[in-house]
């Protein structure tokens, strides 16, 4: 009813001939610059706007070409393509590479290059395009890292072992005079006995230090 005989789709700004034959008004005018007649009946005629078919062709209900589920008059089929559609391409606000509406969540979360993921050796998030060189650099700083926490290690060690043998010296130095002062016999047994206290509480207390 619609039909535009020439190109054969929907008519747009519908003409209609003397006979009753309706045209999109372009292939009406391109027929009518090599003829003077009808492109159906081959008989002259006059041609003029249909108003009312052009009301009712944009009335007409339509299925999105997109496949997004919809339908909707004819007339809003820019405005649903451009504003409505779920299927249609938007820019990426961060990338801004066109994508599927309904498909940005997916996009936003494993496709596009400046979505955040966790670095392996710090566990900081990085743009997935920087991945790569954060990791050497952050490798490079761990590395760094730990050789400054062995070095560390090392001295401390180094400095325990020091302080441990600087002990022991200590206290073997002061039970051998400790031994040489009760041999002499220079206090009674009561005394022996309150230095033998005192050896162990000292001994004790050494002991303490080098754990």
């Amino acid at each position: 009813m619609y039909k535009c005989p020439i190109c054969l789709m929907i008519c747009r700004a519908t003409v209609q001939h003397s006979c009753g034959q309706r045209f999109c008004r372009d292939c009406c005018e391109e027929w009518e610059a090599q003829s003077n007649t009808c492109a159906c009946c081959r008989q002259e005629g006059m041609v003029a706007p249909d108003f009312r078919s052009r009301r009712e062709i944009k009335a007409l209900l339509i299925s999105c070409s997109k496949k997004c589920g919809q339908t909707f008059r004819l007339q809003d089929k820019e405005r649903h393509l451009s504003k409505q559609c779920d299927k249609r391409e938007v820019p990426c606000s961060d990338c801004k590479v066109q994508v599927v509406l309904s498909s940005m969540p997916d996009h936003r979360a494993f496709t596009c290059p400046y979505r955040l993921v966790p670095c392996k050796i710090c566990d900081d998030l990085v743009e997935f395009r920087e991945k790569e060189r954060h990791s050497k650099q952050c490798a490079f700083d761990k590395c760094a890292e730990q050789a400054i926490e062995n070095k560390m290690l090392v001295e401390r060690n180094t400095f325990l072992e020091k302080e441990n043998a600087r002990l022991r010296a200590l206290l073997e130095n002061s039970l051998t005079v400790r031994s040489s002062e009760n041999e002499d016999g220079f206090h009674d047994n009561n005394n022996n006995n309150e230095k033998d206290s005192s050896d162990e509480d000292y001994v004790g207390s050494i002991m303490e230090e080098l754990d």
